[in-house]
């Protein structure tokens, strides 16, 4: 079963009795011009100027959506949020569309639970800071939403200023072209991305939360910082996103500081409750925010990494094997090229400031690889490319 054709079978489950005898709801397509069939349902188009290019608001009957349920172009329905249907201004959480992000469930994967530990222990840092927000409130922000996720379920979040660790969620402000192969698109339309847990995305860049510095970031305007980072910290754990209006795991960010009833209930589906020694549900403490002084050393500059082969960062082969090479440079020397691949394995490559990887060995389907490079000082710059082999 494709990764295309699992979204939409989940996704159908949550075409639900959410969804009243006349409503608005967000249909969603995979042909974005050819709107046609459901507009001939009947149902009445709602124009809003944020929504996604794929998606309609409409308002429908029972009779309607039965119909436009039942098209092919259809991709899943679910409910428009108060914010959509009075037309105020919105931002979607557009997670890329690719074997690294899946949308519209739940759950995607397991989470970071470990086989015999029940509680999960993961650490964080902020591998860049905006000077929009600075230092303080960023680490202030992160603490409080990762506060309200482990208030109710049993996950330690400890904060590690070494981004290069495993199992560690690491944050970045970044503009345009970042090292993945989401670039950010300026103002107003991407804010931020994060590539789920590590059984569905490799190391390193399993949990890492981007967020676009080309936004007005801030406290109390929007985009809301805040809000945005308690969404995004979601996907990080291993959550999709809800089709429940209410929940902040909806698509369209929702200026919200408390997880709701539906994300509590989803998280917990990956995670154990936090209880008290009487075996009673109960919060967590507070995380506690780190200390705003960064380790002092002379080099803060990432080395410049290059893939040069392949020459794209999608490749699509019938070959086997694929040769993997490129360049990094730095003024303090590099220290090593490592890489990391979505079927767990992980290796370093031949050479350093000239780099190799020969003969990586491709397994039917889609192979994520994640090249990184760490120069003399401890910093780091990283690579992503997907590879299907036919």
């Amino acid at each position: 079963m494709s990764m295309w054709t699992r979204v939409l079978v989940l996704a159908a489950l949550f075409i639900t009795s959410a969804l009243a005898a006349e409503s608005y709801v967000v249909v969603r397509l995979l042909d974005p011009t050819a709107t046609s069939a459901v507009l001939e349902s009947g149902a009445v188009p709602i124009g809003h100027p944020d929504l996604e290019q794929d998606e309609i608001l409409v308002y429908t009957t029972d009779e309607q959506l039965e119909k436009i349920q039942n098209e092919p172009n259809v991709a899943f329905v679910y409910p428009a949020s108060a914010e959509l249907i009075s037309g105020v201004p919105v931002n979607s959480c557009t997670q890329p569309k690719s074997d690294l992000i899946a949308e519209y469930i739940w759950n995607v994967g397991h989470g970071w639970r470990l086989a015999g530990q029940t509680a999960t222990r993961l650490t964080y840092s902020v591998q860049d800071f905006s000077p929009k927000l600075g230092k303080e409130r960023t680490l202030e922000a992160l603490s409080q939403a990762l506060a309200e996720w482990t208030k109710y379920v049993q996950i330690d979040v400890t904060y590690d200023a070494t981004p290069a660790g495993p199992r560690n969620l690491t944050v970045l402000f970044a503009r345009g072209d970042h090292g993945d192969p989401y670039p950010f698109d300026g103002p107003r339309r991407t804010l931020a991305h994060t590539f789920y847990p590590g059984d569905v995305n490799p190391e390193p860049i399993a949990g890492d939360l981007h967020f676009d510095e080309d936004e007005n970031w801030g406290s109390g305007v929007d985009p809301d910082f805040q809000s945005v980072v308690l969404h995004e910290l979601g996907h990080a754990l291993g959550l999709g996103h809800s089709d429940r209006p209410n929940a902040v795991m909806y698509p369209y960010y929702r200026r919200l500081g408390t997880l709701q009833p539906d994300d509590i209930a989803a998280i917990r589906r990956l995670y154990p409750a936090r209880q008290d020694t009487q075996g009673t549900q109960t919060a967590s403490p507070q995380v506690p925010a780190p200390p705003v002084q960064q380790p002092n050393r002379a080099d803060r500059t990432p080395p410049t990494l290059r893939v040069l082969s392949p020459s794209t960062t999608l490749v699509s082969t019938s070959a086997a094997t694929v040769r993997i090479s490129g360049t990094a440079s730095d003024t303090g020397g590099i220290e090593r090229i490592a890489w990391s691949s979505s079927g767990g394995r992980s290796g370093v490559a031949n050479g350093t400031t000239t780099w190799t990887i020969p003969d990586f060995a491709l397994r039917v389907g889609d192979n994520s690889i994640v090249i990184r490079a760490y120069d003399t000082a401890g910093n780091t710059s990283w690579r992503n490319l997907t590879i299907t082999r036919r």
